[in-house]
């Protein structure tokens, strides 16, 4: 009787990874990840136990699942099988390198199919930048960096991009002649910092006191995580000028009850529109302001506060609700003279400004 070769062929399928360490499903360059590997019987017979082995002569991976993996007792004709391998890159694996790996295949009757597949190393889709800064300390408690002051500064990055950046740490450093950062570099930032995800580290700083009014002090940032992925970024801090700097920038007053013409008169009420702008170089948080006055022939209204938002580095934003104030009639005419405290999370401020009352 003639012995006929097997009609089972066992061929590589498709690969998916179950698993890498920032759970992006993607092979980024530093990564310990686990591969589930599928095979196919695409012949006309069954293969009989089966087992696989993996192996790569690529000098940046290394597989660490041991070999052969047993696939399946019996794979019928068309069935696929799959086996999980756990393996490891190195940092230094360019971007869109391609690892090759060779699958051998043998069943229980010492059949014997190899195959080949690649796989994509992608570079991070994590980025961690510079988002903004405040002054959380300093000799006066003003929480404006002036010349000869000690001063403890929150740098906030943010992960811009679409993937997890695990364990980050971050230096900063500086070539100003007047600054001397005193914290050690690096400072750690976060274990995971997932996408959108904003974190924060404090330095502490002594700046000159020959400083020059306004000197603009240039900061560079450098973020690292523990794949190996560096992030450069920098940014600017201005000597008298706080990281968020809100003030009275204008105001509008539109009439609500009254006789009609465009000035300010005792017996009339008006709305107050007022703008603020953030003269300092971050973000505010959300801002709100007070409004009061120590004229006695003036009455604002019940609600004497409003909310501006968040206010960007040198940007204007005016008040959300107007307010209201009422002239009595017993105003002699003359300036109204109103204060406004403005607080944005755990910072406040003050300014003033007049309104003419016509006698």
């Amino acid at each position: 009787m003639p012995v006929k070769a097997t009609g089972a062929r066992v061929d590589f399928s498709r690969y998916e990874l179950i698993s890498d360490d920032n759970d992006d499903e993607t092979l980024n360059p530093g990564e310990y990840a686990t591969m589930k590997v599928y095979v196919q019987n695409t012949g006309s017979s069954g293969a009989l136990t089966v087992y696989a082995s993996l192996s790569t002569t690529d000098a940046y991976a290394t597989i660490h699942t041991g070999n052969p993996v047993y696939v399946d007792s019996v794979m019928d004709p068309g069935e696929e099988q799959d086996a999980n391998w756990s393996f490891e890159i190195t940092s230094s694996t360019p971007d869109d390198h391609v690892i090759e790996f060779e699958l051998l295949l043998l069943d229980e009757h010492d059949n014997l199919w190899t195959d080949s597949f690649s796989v994509p190393v992608r570079p991070t889709g994590a980025d961690v930048i510079y988002s903004r800064h405040e002054i959380i300390s300093d000799s006066d408690d003003d929480r404006v960096p002036e010349a000869g002051e000690s001063v403890t500064m929150k740098v906030y990055l943010e992960n811009t991009g679409s993937s997890s950046a695990l364990t980050v740490n971050t230096s900063l450093s500086t070539t100003d002649a007047y600054t001397t950062i005193h914290t050690g570099n690096p400072v750690y930032v976060d274990s995971v910092m997932d996408p959108g995800e904003e974190q924060d580290a404090n330095w502490s700083l002594e700046l000159g006191e020959f400083m020059p009014s306004g000197h603009e002090i240039v900061f560079f940032l450098t973020s690292t995580d523990e794949h190996g992925n560096t992030w450069s970024d920098d940014f600017v801090l201005t000597e008298g000028v706080g990281a968020v700097g809100l003030v009275y920038y204008d105001h509008e007053v539109t009439e609500v009850s009254g006789d009609g013409d465009p000035r300010v008169e005792p017996g009339e009420t008006w709305a107050l529109d007022l703008a603020l702008r953030n003269l300092g170089d971050s973000a505010s948080d959300v801002a709100s302001a007070r409004l009061s006055t120590t004229d006695a022939h003036v009455v604002i209204g019940d609600d004497n506060s409003s909310a501006f938002g968040a206010i960007g580095p040198g940007d204007i934003e005016w008040s959300g609700d107007d307010y209201q104030f009422t002239v009595l009639a017993s105003h002699p005419g003359g300036a109204i003279p109103f204060a406004i405290a403005i607080s944005a999370g755990t910072l406040s401020f003050s300014g003033d400004f007049d309104v003419e009352v016509a006698p």
